[in-house]
């Protein structure tokens, strides 16, 4: 029963070119598999995504996530309506620094 509860549609795995998908787990990967899908993700993906995470788990990634893609801060800050002042603040702490020196 758990592992029909974890399994994972064949179209995802594209997804993750760099991890093994066989182990991914949903609830313990949960992080990591809503970043990599609101990053990569196309509309099936996007779709599955919101079929199996609830809106407020997903908003969580966004707001709390250090791997997010700018411009996916970006559109996803809008869809999700968190709004411009935290738009500015998350792009402007994500400024292309190599190194603090």
């Amino acid at each position: 029963m758990q592992k029909e509860k974890n399994k994972f549609p064949k179209f995802l795995k594209r997804y993750f070119w760099d991890t093994d998908f066989s182990l991914l787990d949903r609830q313990k990967n949960q992080k990591y598999i809503i970043e990599r899908i609101l990053d990569w993700g196309d509309e099936q993906g996007i779709e599955w995504l919101f079929q199996t995470y609830s809106s407020q788990e997903i908003k969580a990634v966004v707001l709390t996530s250090r791997e997010l893609f700018k411009k996916s801060i970006n559109f996803w800050g809008i869809i999700l309506e968190l709004g411009e002042k935290w738009r500015k603040e998350a792009l402007a702490k994500r400024q292309n620094k190599i190194w603090n020196y």
